[in-house]
């Protein structure tokens, strides 16, 4: 707004208004019957973005005049506001955008919409009392037309006695206002009418919303019983009850479906939506199977138990709260430092190194979600070329150290490098104004593809082919960042290889990470404890730290399309959308490949971790269903929706990442060295030791 642009566009938005009113006037011959009304959708922040609750984007211009219209040197009573245009003090009044549909209807003589939710802003009219009040009859009365349509719903009831107090005080105030409505017009006492009238709008859209939420807290019950069966099904899938839909208790199944018929009946006769009816016998589908496993569940509880679920259930409400306040994911990261320590200092082997890079990285990660997210315009070059030197470096000490051949070093080698120097050549010319060059752009998309073809050259050892993920991931994630999320991918990642290091130490002390393969076959799995729920939790803290980390994953104003510059140079929705999303899952995509790691080391099904994992996101999708707003901003309503839809569609995605994860780590085209032979597998296959 503080542009030379913007205000080039006022003046010219300015002389088109001129010109369409004097155009309107030519043609109508100045005959003073039409009306103008000059008014916005929004207002914008001083960085050109809107969505938010602050006034400065909530509040709009509303400028109205011609035919119709008062003049304000006219009105001197009854003014709520002035404001002062050019030294003169106008009168203002603060109105609803939804009160602009009858102010028009009134203007034109027009019957108002009927799905209209606004009261007529009587203050801009210039017409007699009659006039006012007859047009402010009509605007009541469609909003009692409104409301009469959800009562004669509810009124279709069998049992009245399920009619609440507050549907009954509706209707006795909103017949009493309209009879005294109905009566001061008959005796021409306008200025009355228009007070009631007011006051009956104001009850009219309170009894209105009322409706809308009318089963909200019915289906907030239900929906949460369902949602604690299901997770009780979960649990026990999870722990013993492998057969928990086959073995079905008959007289609990019976009594089951005897409840879904007096449900579906009561429900019939009381006139509920088919949906609501549907939700309100959903939680019997999920409780019989529960029910008939009641005793094995009553075994399993003691005090330890009970202790630990309570302590796993707060975890999981900690990770709801840094949806927002990030900085409770610092918290959790100091948290999760000290837990390691604590066991790891209990073993013999002191571990001093690994002790003290647990400590370093959680605290250095737990520094970016106290920082400003990266949103629109933050752009910070210094920053990104510092990123660029520090990921080259490390990733050619990293690849100089490595354990693979030489061919795959050198190749890695000149993709570090050759990416290094195009983002750095890149980052310039943009800088200083001039065009990025096709063969610039070329080069980012062919190192690119290089970045993820190069993995595919090691073996498949957790360690090197997991370091080799988190390289060449860095290459194009470079290429998508502004600020400093190049530095935050890199604390991110190193902190994600300690833990996973700390939990091999601490589950297995006598084999070394770098001796276990992405290919191995496990044939026998220990069974689920404590600790396995402890890591769960340390996944979705992970995965939350790369959705809060640099910015904020449940809203768009967290995403710039400048993110893209140095691989599209003109506007292209779908592929800049698919490259903002390749960025976003990135550092998701390394904690999944870590979590394939975590599986492996502990000997756990993966089945077993993503139910661990997907109790977590149910306990918090069911908290942001409480959270769910229809009122307020757009950044409000938006980011309530955003948060519970994250939650349920997490486990999906992680599950597709999964996928994708075991591909990237099991498929390989390098030669492997085993027992004095080499071998060329794809993938690799670390069973066979015949040879």
């Amino acid at each position: 707004p503080y542009s030379h642009l913007f205000t080039e566009n006022l003046i010219i938005v300015d002389k088109g208004i001129e010109q369409i009113v004097q155009l309107i006037d030519n043609i109508t011959n100045h005959d003073q019957r039409t009306t103008y009304i000059f008014t916005s959708d929004h207002g914008m922040t001083d960085r050109g973005s809107h969505g938010s609750g602050h006034p400065v984007e909530t509040e709009t211009p509303f400028v109205i005049w011609g035919a119709g219209v008062e003049h304000w040197t006219s009105l001197n009573d009854d003014v709520s506001n002035h404001v002062a245009i050019d030294g003169v003090m106008v009168p203002s009044w603060d109105i609803n955008q939804a009160d602009v549909t009858p102010l028009i209807s009134a203007l034109l003589g027009q019957a108002i919409p009927k799905n209209n939710c606004g009261k007529l802003p009587r203050q801009y009219l210039n017409a007699s009392k009659a006039y006012v009040a007859n047009a402010m009859r009509k605007n009541a009365d469609q909003l009692f037309q409104q409301y009469y349509q959800w009562r004669m719903q509810s009124s279709q009831k069998w049992f009245q006695w399920s009619i609440s107090q507050k549907e009954t005080d509706y209707v006795t105030i909103i017949n009493k206002i309209r009879n005294d409505i109905e009566f001061a017009n008959n005796e021409s006492q306008y200025e009355k009418v228009i007070t009631l009238c007011d006051v009956l709008m104001d009850v009219t859209l309170e009894a209105i919303d009322f409706y809308h939420v009318y089963y909200k807290n019915e289906l907030l019950f239900i929906l949460s019983f369902a949602m604690l069966g299901w997770l009780f099904i979960v649990l026990g899938k999870i722990f013993f009850l492998e057969d928990i839909f086959s073995e079905v208790d008959k007289k609990i199944l019976f009594t089951g479906f005897v409840v879904i018929i007096v449900v579906c009946g009561y429900n019939l006769l009381q006139g509920v939506p088919k949906i609501v009816m549907f939700y309100f016998i959903l939680p019997v589908f999920l409780w019989i199977p529960v029910l008939s496993k009641w005793r094995a569940y009553i075994a399993m509880i003691n005090w330890k138990i009970f202790g630990q679920t309570i302590l796993f259930i707060g975890c999981s409400e900690l990770c709801v709260v840094a949806f927002f306040q990030r900085s409770v994911l610092s918290i959790f990261l100091v948290v999760n430092a000290l837990y390691l320590t604590y066991h790891l200092r209990r073993q013999r082997d002191k571990h001093t190194i690994l002790l003290f890079s647990i400590i370093l990285s959680n605290i250095i990660l737990a520094v970016f979600p106290m920082l400003p997210v990266v949103e629109k315009d933050s752009n910070h070059p210094f920053l990104l070329i510092i990123s660029t030197l520090l990921w080259t470096i490390g990733n050619i000490i990293i690849t100089g150290k490595s354990q693979e051949n030489a061919f795959y070093r050198w190749i890695q080698f000149i993709v570090c490098v050759g990416l290094a120097l195009n983002t750095l050549v890149s980052i310039h010319i943009i800088e200083t104004g001039m065009v990025l060059s096709w063969l610039n752009q070329a080069m980012s998309w062919a190192f690119i593809a290089a970045s993820l073809i190069v993995p595919l050259l090691t073996t498949v050892s957790i360690t090197s082919r997991l370091t080799a993920i988190i390289v060449n991931l860095s290459g194009p994630f470079l290429m998508l960042s502004l600020s400093y999320e190049p530095l935050f991918l890199m604390v991110f990642s190193i902190s994600l290889f300690i833990w996973l290091q700390s939990e091999n130490e601490i589950f297995n002390q006598k084999e070394q990470i770098s001796k276990l393969f992405f290919s191995s076959r496990l044939k026998t799995f220990k069974p689920v404890d404590f600790d396995d729920f402890r890591r769960s939790i340390t996944f979705v803290l992970y995965m939350l730290v790369s959705f809060f980390g640099t910015g904020n994953i449940a809203t768009v104003s967290s995403f710039d399309p400048n993110w893209v510059r140095l691989l599209v140079s003109t506007f292209s929705p779908f592929l800049m959308t698919g490259l903002i999303v390749f960025k976003l899952l990135v550092p998701i995509l390394i904690s999944v490949c870590v979590l394939r790691s975590l599986q492996i080391i502990i000997k756990v099904k993966a089945q077993t971790l993503f139910l661990l994992i997907f109790i977590i996101c149910d306990l918090m999708c069911l908290n942001f269903f409480y959270l769910i707003k229809n009122k307020g901003s757009w950044l409000e309503i938006g980011s309530s929706i955003s948060h519970f839809v994250i939650m349920e569609f997490t486990t999906i995605v992680l599950i597709f990442l999964y996928g994708c994860a075991k591909l990237m780590t099991e498929l390989s085209v390098a030669s492997f060295k085993y027992h004095g032979r080499f071998r060329y597998m794809l993938p690799f296959d670390s069973k066979s030791n015949k040879d």
